[in-house]
């Protein structure tokens, strides 16, 4: 036990006043009593008979002693130590993350009890302990330092928890700093979570670290997500919720579109496990945004966990107001968006003639009429200025200066441009704005000034751009229709509503790693640090003697006095419970806080000695009631001097990390360390070279803590010193094996000097080139050869002859090197691909050309292609299987298709209902508007005994069996609505199947099996009957089909063509074999608007009788010129029609799915060039011919091999993902991994493998963020380029694969920046101003600070001095009463005499009578004590004499009242 205080010693002198105070004779008091009492005393007093022996059997004194002893002893502030010395440094760090909101004990938070923890670590250290108190969540953040117990309280009471997530982990940078230079230091976290105590020790090994866990396992379902669909007004959401208890839980789950109940579902989910729950179809009521919301209904240990959010995107239609004289550029970007109509006007009174309201009204350098007024525009409206000059009307929202010439412009980082590279332009005239309150910049010029902002104010999105888009080169740029997309969203915005949620991270803190209680001790601490302050202990003890001291003396002295002597007994113990309680008062103070914000990243490290300098100057300079500190950041901060009154700076003494600089986060944190009500002052100085964060976040901050910012800005170091470095190294993305590439060094420079490049291909030099640097940029070119199966790994070394930083030197970059594309060509019939053969060729790629019967019948055979293509192909020549295998070639192995047509392709193919038709993007039949009428079809099939002759390729088969096979493969291709008949004949005729609907194929198939072989042949009476019942049909087209191989004598056929061809009934005709009467056969198919075909006994004949089925409408076979027209952009047509194309003569017509994208249609609408995504492979559908057919006019077109490459690129493009989607973000030096996925359930996992250079791996498991999405974050690492393996997981199987990498470069602080116009940004947003060195800093204004002075020790000294009253107010028995009473007396009496003047001598008179009285009455008395005392000595002496005698010896009792004796 040690004691903080020795002065109190000095009030020992009271003890002796206490005894002397019992030594002392009190005074007598003259009292009237029965002379019986005496006997009752005598026997007391008669062993007290000196005052030493009355001293010692006193046990009040003893009491009140002990009591004096305990109250100096509470005084002196004792601890009861662990052992070795006192702690003079503490650092409380207290987790203000999610999870901390989870039950720790009934209705306590895990942060509650941390906070009560970290009041009862205050209260026992002692009182001189200096105590930093850091917050963290996200990130961390001093919130005190300083010796004040009652405001160290105060600020862990004022601790709140946050929705962010993180761990101790991000306190560690902070803890180092801060503990790097303290002695005797403890250190103490308070967290639920696992950490990295390892990584807080590194900042001082002698510290002792100290972990209190507050931990807690509870019963806790989680809302994980939610998420949605949204078609029209109708929307379908599904949630995830997850049970990490130990036991089933039975919840209801709610769905909410704002404040409104769409729907409630209850569900079980069974312990440690996660459920995904689908709702039904619901309406929406609004086309307005709203928060789509799921909540859990039962209460558990984390509530806060229990509701997820999304904001649900209307879907209704925004409509744009272009106002303009014409800018295609900027329509074009506005129309990006497919939900967004652009309507365009160049008159602006279309704005009071048009009842018509918009979303967002676009003034593109038009003139305002003078009577111009926004309130023509609806207040929800958005609107946004381009070029626009000066209007009354426009006053709120711009307000120019002096407008430049010949400027460079570039972007600033916020919302509208995340997704905008850092590029800069050049502009020939701009207007120049002052920037609003309300506005955030967007586009700045070099020094800082504002050409284009945007922001909300009066309730409406507002842009302004200050330069016409044709002025300059901004619009050619890709980054510009990017930064009109995201500008015109948020202005757009939701019908000026602007839904924020802020969601609970599940993922993370929900169900977190426990930590366990740790202690570390310090090398200098060899025993435990740390004590508990017993002085509350004390004053308890000192209390409860108080009230044992009180009832002594009430059962030894029964005096008149007790209620008096209570009342200050009562007193006395309130003042002893009020230091208890270490109550304080408020002190009124003039005081000043400046931290001294200081850049220290490498770009300022010629800057430091500098700084030093000038702190020491600045800091010697201090005025009286200012305090100050330093505070260093370069990619963290670090606390280099605590706010104090010292006057004196020697040099920095903190090493944050210095490989970036991060201004955002340096001026959040030291933004929280100052004191409330205080004046306060940043002074930031920096080369404004801010590399990650956001500096503009933070002044939001700064303006709103009324903190006075005052930044100087200092030369960036790197730029004036002689500095060469590689700033960019590019290769193609994607290089097939063998190719010849170029791979490209772009060098910056300040300084002219020789250099050795060199290019690494992983260990091996690709190449070394001495060069000669300019100063500005250069460029180097090296070539190489990809090698098959292989990831290119490129570093770039520069080693320059003048240089001053090595670390940007090294460059790197990765190219994806594939093997050379073989591609299988299929054709109809031989040689028929011979003039597309040149097309594949000219696009150097590797193919083998095959027919139908030629193709692969294995998969694996069909893998060694990357990619399939049929050209003009009939289905059922294909041979068997390979139409099976097609799909799974490219749904499952990621292989391409492209179907080229031609005459015997698509519906003409018979393609309908089969494999291809299933993986194409077209469907065989025409829907929609061009969806074919019913139809009727008669077959009519001679079944005379010639056709028994054998079929040219099968002998087995013979010219009926052809038939009647075509018969059915006809049918077939009709649909259930159409009618079929079919007619065998020889020298008679029989219907095998009478006219009916063709919706019974098994009867309509055992109809036609039945034909047999007959007699001769007779033709006319079987096509007159067939005429005859085909008449009879209501359907819109009618067609009849004659197949014969014979001749008929009859030749009268004229009058009844005539009326077929007058009921518009199509004949075509089939001849077969060389004895048919081909001229007639012909003639009829002439009169009757068919189609006349001959052909050998072979499998033609199918094939003719299912095309007819098409031809027979008029709509599939299109032979005509046109032009394609383009209907969406694609990359096929890249660098390919970007001036046009030639004209087409015709296709083959077929109908988009609806997943498909058209890219090329038809001028009636029909699709030419067509492309999905099918798994994980992609199709192409080309309804135009490969041979030059109906593509004449493109065989002499220069860009036609460049399509057909385009589109072979397409199709055999990495596609290994398929669907899926992978992503890889930088941020400073975290790098976030994204995958994306349609196909996912609770079983789906995401998990990668991550190895360096040197082939050191790291597993990675991805989180679930959003429902098909996961992510994981790592961090970067050295320079270098890193491999990635991904893995997609369905339980315990990886059902995909991915190789791929990311590169890692040097931070940009090691590149040139000479731009401060952010810095200014920053200063004006925070309404700060730029000061330089010789500028003083401390003529601001001292703040009134209110303080507070604690009590407890001013408390404990009156206890002491107010209890020595208490002993002498009862020892005396003083008349406290009394004294009061005389002294209010004496007051009324000065008042009345002032008011009796007119009766004095009346008075005077008095006076003598009274007094005259009072001496006689006095006199009386004197005579009657005299006699009385007389007797008394005379009785004294018999009764002492008679005692004696007795031999009867008794103690005598304790005087009732002071100064009289009680005698028995």
């Amino acid at each position: 036990m040690t004691v903080q205080n020795m002065w109190p010693l000095a009030f020992c002198v009271l003890i002796p006043i206490i005894i002397l105070l019992y030594i002392l004779k009190q005074r007598a008091k003259d009292q009237t009593f029965s002379s019986i009492l005496l006997w009752q005393e005598i026997y007391k007093n008669l062993e007290a008979r000196t005052p030493f022996e009355k001293l010692k059997h006193n046990i009040l004194m003893y009491l009140q002693i002990l009591l004096l002893l305990l109250l100096l002893f509470a005084l002196m502030a004792p601890v009861i130590k662990n052992g070795g010395r006192s702690t003079e440094n503490v650092i409380l760090v207290v987790d203000t993350s999610a999870s901390m909101q989870y039950e720790y004990e009934k209705n306590v938070s895990r942060l509650e009890q941390s906070k009560h923890l970290a009041l009862q670590q205050a209260d026992d250290m002692s009182d001189g302990s200096f105590v930093t108190l850091v917050t963290c969540a996200s990130q961390a953040n001093v919130v005190y330092q300083g010796t004040d117990k009652a405001t160290l309280k105060k600020r862990i009471r004022q601790i709140e928890e946050t929705m962010d997530a993180g761990t101790l982990d991000n306190a560690a940078g902070l803890v180092q700093s801060l503990s790097k230079t303290m002695e005797n230091v403890q250190v103490i976290g308070y967290t639920d979570s696992a950490f990295d105590l390892d990584e807080w020790k590194k900042g001082n090994e002698k510290a002792t670290w100290i972990v209190e866990s507050v931990y807690s396992k509870g019963d806790n379902c989680s809302m994980d997500y939610v998420n949605y669909t949204l078609q029209e007004n109708e929307i379908e959401a599904l949630c995830k919720v997850s049970n990490d208890g130990d036991k089933d839980v039975t919840q209801d789950v709610s769905l909410y579109a704002g404040d409104r109940l769409l729907t409630v579902l209850e569900v079980t989910i069974p312990a440690g496990e996660e459920k995904t729950v689908y709702f039904d179809k619901q309406t929406l009521d609004s086309d307005q945004s709203c928060e789509l919301r799921a909540e859990l209904s039962e209460s558990d240990s984390l509530t806060a966990d229990n509701t997820q959010s999304v904001i649900c995107n209307a879907s209704g239609e925004k409509k744009v107001l272009l106002l303009s004289e014409g800018n295609v550029f900027l329509e074009k970007a506005l129309s990006l968006n497919d939900s967004v109509t652009v309507y365009k006007s160049e008159d602006v009174s279309v704005l009071k003639q048009d009842s018509e309201s918009y979303d967002l009204y676009v003034f593109d350098g038009i003139t305002l009429p003078d009577d111009f007024s926004l309130e023509e525009i609806p207040q929800n409206a958005g609107v946004l200025f381009f070029h626009m000059n000066e209007h009354d009307a426009l006053d709120d929202y711009m307000k120019a200066e002096e407008p430049i010439s010949d400027a460079v412009l570039s972007f600033q980082k916020s919302d509208v441009t995340e997704y905008v590279e850092d590029v800069a332009f050049g502009v020939t005239t701009a207007n120049i704005y002052e920037l609003p309150e309300w506005a955030v910049p967007v586009l700045q010029t070099t020094e800082g000034k504002t050409a284009g902002y945007y922001g909300r104010t009066d309730g409406r999105m507002a842009g302004v751009i200050g330069f016409d888009i044709h002025d300059t080169d901004l619009a050619l740029k890709t980054e510009f229709p990017i930064f009109m997309s995201q500008l015109a969203g948020e202005l757009l915005g939701d019908n000026g509503q602007k839904v924020e949620i802020t969601n609970f991270p599940v993922a993370e803190e929900s169900n977190v790693t426990a930590v366990e209680d740790a202690v570390v001790k310090g090398s200098q601490q060899e025993k435990k640090m740390g004590g508990r302050m017993i002085r509350n202990w004390i004053l308890v003890i000192v209390i409860l003697l108080l009230i044992v001291e009180w009832i002594v003396y009430v059962s030894q002295v029964n005096s008149s006095k007790q209620k008096q002597y209570l009342v200050v007994r009562s007193l006395l113990v309130l003042m002893i419970l009020l230091a208890m309680a270490g109550i304080s008062i408020p002190k009124h103070m003039k005081k000043t806080e400046t931290i001294f914000l200081i850049d220290v990243s490498d770009s300022m490290k010629g800057n430091i000695t500098q700084i030093e300098d000038y702190l020491k100057k600045t800091i010697a300079k201090m005025p009286n009631r200012n305090v100050a500190g330093v505070v260093t950041f370069g990619k963290d901060m670090a606390v280099d001097r605590f706010l104090s009154e010292n006057t004196s700076f020697s040099t920095f003494t903190t090493e944050p990390v210095t490989t970036a600089t991060n201004i955002e986060n340096a001026v959040t944190a030291a933004s929280s360390m100052f004191d409330e009500g205080a004046g306060k002052q940043i002074v930031l100085i920096t080369d404004g070279s801010e590399n990650e964060g956001n500096m503009s976040i933070a002044a939001s901050l700064v303006k709103g803590k009324e903190i006075e910012l005052s930044a100087i800005s200092v030369e960036d170091s790197i730029d004036h010193n002689p500095e060469v470095y590689i700033d960019g190294l590019n290769a193609p993305k994607v290089i097939h094996a063998g190719d010849h590439y170029n791979v490209t060094v772009s060098v910056q420079s300040n300084v002219e000097t020789d250099a050795v490049l060199s290019l690494y291909s992983g260990r091996v030099a690709k190449g070394q080139q001495d060069i000669h640097v300019t100063k500005g940029q250069n460029q180097f070119v090296f070539d190489d050869v990809g090698e098959e199966g292989t990831i290119a790994q490129y570093k770039a070394v520069i080693e320059p002859a003048k240089d001053t930083i090595s670390v940007n030197n090294t460059y790197v970059t990765y190219a994806q090197i594939v093997a050379r594309p073989r591609l299988l060509l299929v054709e109809g019939t031989s040689g028929e691909a011979s003039e597309f053969e040149k097309l594949l060729r000219a696009a150097n790629v590797d193919y083998d050309t095959v027919t139908p019967a030629g193709v692969p019948n294995s998969l694996s055979d069909l893998n060694q292609y990357k990619a399939v293509i049929t050209l003009n192909v009939y289905y059922d020549d294909l041979a068997p299987g390979f139409a099976r295998l097609l799909p799974s070639y490219i749904k499952d192995y990621a292989g391409g298709y492209i179907c080229i047509g031609g005459e015997n392709s698509y519906a003409l193919g018979n393609y309908k209902g089969t494999e291809l038709e299933e993986v194409l993007p077209v469907n065989m039949d025409l829907q929609g508007e061009k969806e074919l009428p019913k139809m009727a079809m008669a077959m009519v099939i001679d079944q005379s005994g010639s056709m028994s002759s054998p079929s040219t390729e099968n002998s087995q088969v013979t010219g009926l069996d052809l038939a009647k096979q075509a018969a059915i493969s006809g049918v077939s291709q009709l649909r259930s609505t159409d009618e079929v008949g079919v007619l065998a004949f020889d020298d008679s005729y029989h219907w095998m199947v009478p006219m009916q609907n063709a919706d019974d194929m098994d009867q309509i198939e055992e109809g036609i099996a039945s034909i047999g072989y007959g007699g001769g042949t007779s033709i006319y009476p079987a096509l007159e009957e067939a005429y005859k019942e085909i008449s009879k049909s209501d359907a819109k087209i009618k067609h009849i089909i004659l197949l014969t191989d014979g001749q008929d004598e009859y030749r009268q056929y004229d009058s009844l063509l005539k009326q077929i061809k007058d009921a518009d009934i199509t004949v075509s005709t089939v001849a077969v074999g060389e004895e048919s009467d081909q001229t007639m056969l012909s003639n009829i198919a002439d009169i009757c608007g068919g189609r006349f075909y001959y052909t050998d006994v072979n499998n033609s004949i199918p094939r003719i009788f299912a095309q007819e089925v098409y031809l027979s409408t008029n709509t599939y076979l299109i032979n005509q010129e046109f032009y394609p027209d383009i209907v969406s952009d694609s990359d096929i047509l890249s660098g390919a029609m970007d001036e046009g194309c030639p004209a087409l003569l015709g296709y083959i017509a077929s109908t988009p799915k609806n997943a498909a994208n058209v890219i090329l249609e038809s001028d009636q609408g029909d699709p030419i060039l067509t492309t999905w995504q099918y798994g994980l492979g992609r199709t192409v559908a080309w309804n135009s011919d490969g041979d030059n057919v109906w593509t004449a006019n493109y065989a002499n077109w220069d860009n036609y091999p460049t399509l057909w490459s385009n589109i072979i690129q397409y199709v055999i493009a990495d596609t290994e993902l398929g669907d899926d989607a992978f992503e890889i973000h930088k941020d400073g030096n975290t790098v976030t991994l994204s995958y994306t996925t349609k196909e996912y359930d609770k079983d789906t996992a995401v998990s990668a493998v991550v190895s360096d250079e040197n082939g050191s791996a790291k597993d990675i498991s991805f989180e679930a963020v959003k429902p098909g999405t996961y992510e994981a974050a790592l961090d970067a690492g050295d320079v270098g380029i890193y491999s990635i393996n991904l893995r997609k997981n369905q339980g315990n199987d990886i059902v995909k694969t991915y190789n791929t990498a990311y590169a890692n470069q040097y931070s940009l602080e090691y590149q040139f920046s000479g731009d401060t116009a952010a810095l200014d940004t920053f200063v004006s947003q925070a309404a700060g101003k730029m000061i330089s060195m010789d500028d003083s800093v401390w003529n601001r204004q001292n703040n009134t600070v209110r303080a507070s002075v604690p009590l407890t020790v001013p408390l404990l000294i009156f206890s002491i001095f107010f209890f020595l009253f208490d002993i002498i107010a009862r020892r005396w028995a003083i008349d406290m009463l009394g004294f009061v009473k005389k002294g209010l007396k004496r007051i009324n009496n000065k008042k009345r005499f002032q008011w009796k003047r007119p009766f004095k001598e009346k008075e005077k008179k008095n006076k003598h009578i009274k007094e005259r009285k009072t001496r006689e009455k006095v006199q009386n008395e004197r005579e009657a004590r005299w006699k009385y005392r007389t007797e008394q000595v005379k009785m004294d002496i018999r009764t002492r004499k008679a005692v004696k005698k007795s031999k009867i010896l008794r103690k005598p009792e304790r005087n009732t009242e002071p100064g009289r004796r009680k005698w028995t």
